[in-house]
């Protein structure tokens, strides 16, 4: 019971924690405007884009400030990638938590490190995060499964939360194939839906994870191990 109250919590909050890193990048990579960043990127060059001028450098110089700022990223997702899917193996072969809530939490977790360790090391790569939108959008299709479980038989204390986390996930990764393969309005109008849905599951995953802290340390705040 103990390993149930310690995993579960930390996990979600690191989950909290993953979908806010996640949501500004999917704003670095996506929502941006192209005017804005070539902006910033040179005035002059800015100017002469539109005419051809030095349009391909300016973009290419844009593509490795991305690039760079998604590298610098790539360290978080390959950390949390391997402890999310080292913590999840060992949970799964051990179901540590009680029934069924292993299905639900102890089965997707490994997923989740799965998940963070492709974008991680395609970040790290250099690589247009384009070409890993699509297998987390079908990643997205098992996340998808385990909230509708969890809304078909009342898990957790708060199942309606939990629905809607898992649900949040899953519909934020359906969007970002778009988000990172449209250019133009389109492309920045599911990176925004993209951003807005992982932004709810990060602050519905510090909920139930932040609530279920203080109520299980309150629960066993008297507990002591057996030989002491």
């Amino acid at each position: 019971m103990v390993l149930f109250i310690d995993q579960l919590d930390i996990w979600l909050m690191t989950l909290g924690v993953t979908m806010f890193v996640s949501a500004f990048t999917v704003y670095v990579n996506t929502v941006r405007t192209v005017k804005a960043d070539l902006a910033k990127v040179s005035p002059v060059r800015t100017m002469m884009a539109p005419t051809g001028g030095n349009a391909p450098d300016v973009q290419a110089e844009m593509q490795e400030k991305v690039n760079e700022i998604n590298r610098m990223l790539s360290p978080f997702y390959i950390f949390i990638g391997v402890y999310a899917l080292v913590s999840g193996l060992w949970a799964s072969f051990t179901w540590p938590l009680p029934g069924p809530y292993n299905i639900v939490f102890s089965d997707a977790w490994p997923i989740f490190g799965l998940a963070s360790l492709m974008v991680g090391l395609a970040s790290y790569a250099r690589m247009d995060l384009k070409y890993v939108t699509i297998p987390l959008a079908l990643l997205g299709i098992i996340v998808a499964v385990y909230g509708a479980d969890i809304g078909s038989f009342g898990l957790t204390l708060e199942p309606a939360a939990a629905v809607a986390l898992y649900l949040s996930i899953a519909i934020a990764l359906w969007f970002s194939p778009i988000a990172f393969n449209f250019r133009g309005s389109v492309g920045r109008v599911a990176g925004m839906l993209s951003l807005i849905f992982l932004v709810t599951a990060g602050i519905l995953a510090f909920y139930i994870g932040g609530a279920a802290a203080f109520e299980h340390t309150a629960g066993w705040a008297k507990w002591v191990p057996f030989y002491g």
